[in-house]
């Protein structure tokens, strides 16, 4: 009987240790990665947005190369501008790291609230062509670290994050849209 006992206690504290252990890095992890490492995220993000939308990187493939990699560098280098009547620019950018969801010294896949005004200028002489829109959405990155800088590698949308779009909303538009 007390050898029956030893083996169920022995059962139930490793079902608790498991639960315990699955409960640290399914709800807590994400919480500590985010604090540690959003801040550091949410730069990569916002240099991101700021070059890949100005007038160089809707022109240039070497300010692509800077800010992206894999098929996120692809599909912007698809886009290049040439001799367009017009490219977007972004007015202002801000990143708000959600969860950091996987962090390592050369991978990281992060949710993200970003908020921006865009306008469309004439690359040339800069003038606008049409006037600034604010956007904000939520979307899960993945970014690698290459020669010790974050690019945006791809969007991983498994989770349904890439919705939440809010267009142009008047808090948006006085916030991203000084004109």
């Amino acid at each position: 009987m007390m050898f029956r006992n030893s083996w169920l206690m022995i059962g139930f504290l490793g079902g608790v240790i498991l639960i315990g252990s699955l409960f640290l890095w399914g709800f807590v992890r994400p919480f500590w990665l985010t604090r540690f490492y959003g801040p550091e995220l949410e730069q990569a993000v916002e240099r991101f947005f700021t070059l890949i939308y100005s007038v160089e990187g809707n022109t240039n493939p070497d300010v692509v190369d800077t800010v992206a990699t894999g098929q996120d560098l692809e599909y912007h280098m698809k886009f290049l501008c040439r001799d367009c009547p017009s490219v977007p620019v972004v007015t202002e950018v801000q990143a708000k790291t959600l969860w950091v969801l996987e962090y390592s010294d050369t991978t990281s896949k992060a949710a993200f609230r970003i908020e921006w005004g865009m306008q469309y200028v004439d690359p040339k002489s800069k003038a606008v062509q049409i006037t600034c829109r604010a956007t904000a959405h939520t979307k899960v990155l993945i970014l690698k670290k290459e020669q010790g800088v974050w690019k945006v590698e791809t969007g991983a949308d498994e989770f349904g994050f890439d919705r939440n779009p809010v267009e142009d909303s008047p808090e948006l538009h006085a916030k991203y849209c000084q004109e």
